[in-house]
Order: structure tokens, then C-alpha cells, then sequence
């Protein structure tokens, strides 16, 4: 495959997410300019050329047998902004869950740098390999393990980010436990149950108690797929003191006032938060939250 021609692919895409207001960060571009997309996905570069393998879209890299999609290298545009709001810095130590075809894991190994560390954690030993060796192959220092992200990887803890690739209901307690007291976690979350409704990309900040978003950006990814038992997902309920407040069912009496679903393209107003705590408490000025095994996922509105 010409090096040259991927080359001027991969700064046509750099112009194109510059151009479009998404990519802001120059260690980035760097990173995407030194990544060659195509050794990640090369039955697709082979199949469609590297116009295609450039373009500003998610490809998929593998199927189940209904042919839903299971695994994909995301959409670059997301890529950037998710490395972006969750803030990666030179020298840190990063938990990615989901390495699919290594190409995210290339990019954060970049701006990490040789001081920083990149644990991409994969459930399908095949993708493992895949990613591993086309992550070798350019001389990337991410290192690609087999397991299920869902747990974290607390071999290799702690860790000032994790990176989601797949959607969850939640970020688990595990992350929170094997992260820094200052550390950042970015996951895309599903806000009507499990693989079901709208989708948020939410970055946030990490507390002694949980976590408080520091940014919410609608998307839509594949599922995360894990052998951990399903957590109880519970209705979203308003929360005490809001517009047509009502009780949790565990907190005793009185009558519970369901809410309907939180509406993604409705969060965007500046101060709009989410906060999830794993102490069972509401967080203050929340309109609507829910229970989700041992976490309380609350939502307060945007001014």
C-alpha cells in the first residue's frame, strides 16, 4: 500500500476535523497523522481503498451471527472529542475497555508518549490478537490484554483515565476503585436500560464518592459486551424537591412519581450535569435519577 498516499489521506481527515471544529488539540493531530488507519482495518482497506478507510465514519470489524454489530474502529470525529473531553496527558497511565481493532489505543499511546502507559482491555482473544499485532507492527507501545473490561484491569492499576469504546448503563465501581483520586473516566451510557433508548457520551471527574460529569456529547456505540452479571437497572423516578417529586422505592413511603427517560438533545444547556454515586445518595438539585445495581445515577438539568 503507498505510504505516501495514506499520508495525504490522514491529513485530508486532520483538515476535515479541524475544519469542523472538533479537533482542538495538536498532540492529536500529531497522533492521527503518525497512525495509519488501513493497518487496523485491513480487509476493509483492501476491500474499499484508503479514500474509505479515511473517511469520518465508524467501520465495522465484526459481526454476531444475527449480524448485529459487535465490534467497530470508531468514527474519528468521536475518537477526538472523547480523547479531548476527557483531557489525556503526556504520561499517563490509561485503562482503555474495548481495544477492537487497536486504532483508538494507537492514538492515546501517541499522546501519552513513551513516558505514559495504555492498557487496552479486549473480551474477543481474536480482536485481541488483531489489535496487538497491527499495534506491532507500527512500533505502538500499547499493550493489548484479554478479559473482561467491564471489572477493570486491576493489574495494572491505578489509572488516571479509562476509556470506554462500548456502551454501559453505568460506569461500574470497579473504575472507580482502580483510578486515581483526580482521575477522568469517558463512557458512552444508555439512559432507557440496558442496550436500549438514547445514548450519552459523558466524561467525568472523579470524587470520593463517584463520579460528576464534566461533559456530555449524544452518540450512539455497540453495546459492552461482558461475562460480569447484569446489574438491576431501575425506572427513572423525580427526585425529592423537583417538579412532581416522588420517592425512590427504597426509601419508604409516600407515592412514587416515575419520570419519563431523560431526552439526550435537551441536556446540551451549559450547567446540565450527571453524577453517579455509589453511597445510594441523590445528588443535590437533581430533576430525575435511578438505581442501577449499587449506583444512583442522577441527572441535573442545564440552566
Amino acid at each position: 500500500m503507498d505510504n505516501s498516499s495514506s499520508m495525504e489521506w490522514r491529513e485530508k481527515l486532520v483538515q476535515r476535523l479541524r475544519a469542523g471544529g472538533v479537533l482542538h488539540d495538536g498532540r492529536i493531530a500529531d497522533a492521527l497523522l503518525h497512525t495509519p488507519r488501513e493497518l487496523f482495518v485491513p480487509r476493509f482497506a483492501a476491500a474499499h481503498g484508503l479514500e474509505a478507510v479515511y473517511e469520518d465514519e465508524a467501520i465495522v470489524s465484526k459481526w454476531d451471527e444475527g449480524g448485529r454489530a459487535i465490534s467497530s474502529s470508531s468514527q474519528p470525529a468521536m475518537m477526538v472529542m472523547m480523547i479531548e473531553a476527557v483531557g489525556v496527558r503526556s504520561g499517563e497511565r490509561i485503562l482503555e475497555i474495548g481495544a477492537g481493532t487497536g486504532y483508538n489505543a494507537a492514538i492515546l499511546a501517541h499522546v501519552v508518549g513513551t513516558a505514559g502507559t495504555v492498557i487496552s482491555v479486549e473480551l474477543d482473544e481474536d480482536l485481541a490478537l488483531g489489535a496487538a499485532e497491527a499495534l506491532a507492527s507500527m512500533g505502538s507501545l500499547a499493550r493489548v490484554v484479554v478479559g473482561d473490561g467491564y471489572p477493570g484491569w486491576p493489574d495494572d492499576a491505578p489509572y488516571d483515565a479509562v476509556i470506554a469504546t462500548a456502551c454501559v448503563t453505568v460506569p461500574p465501581r470497579s473504575w472507580h476503585d482502580q483510578t486515581t483520586p483526580s482521575a477522568r473516566v469517558i463512557a458512552p451510557m444508555s439512559f432507557s436500560g440496558p442496550g436500549f433508548g438514547p445514548q450519552l457520551v459523558v466524561a467525568f471527574d472523579r470524587d470520593a464518592s463517584g463520579f460528576v460529569s464534566r461533559a456530555v456529547i449524544p452518540a450512539g456505540f455497540v453495546l459492552m459486551r461482558h461475562s460480569t452479571e447484569e446489574q438491576p437497572c431501575g425506572e427513572w423516578i423525580s427526585a425529592p424537591g423537583s417538579s412532581g417529586a416522588g420517592q425512590a422505592p427504597d426509601q419508604g413511603g409516600g407515592a412514587e412519581a416515575s419520570a419519563p427517560p431523560p431526552r439526550p438533545h435537551a441536556w446540551r444547556p451549559a450547567g446540565m450535569r450527571i453524577v453517579v454515586r455509589y453511597d445510594g445518595s441523590v445528588a443535590p438539585g437533581a430533576s430525575s435519577f435511578r438505581r442501577v445495581g449499587e449506583a444512583t445515577v442522577s441527572v441535573i438539568p442545564g440552566r
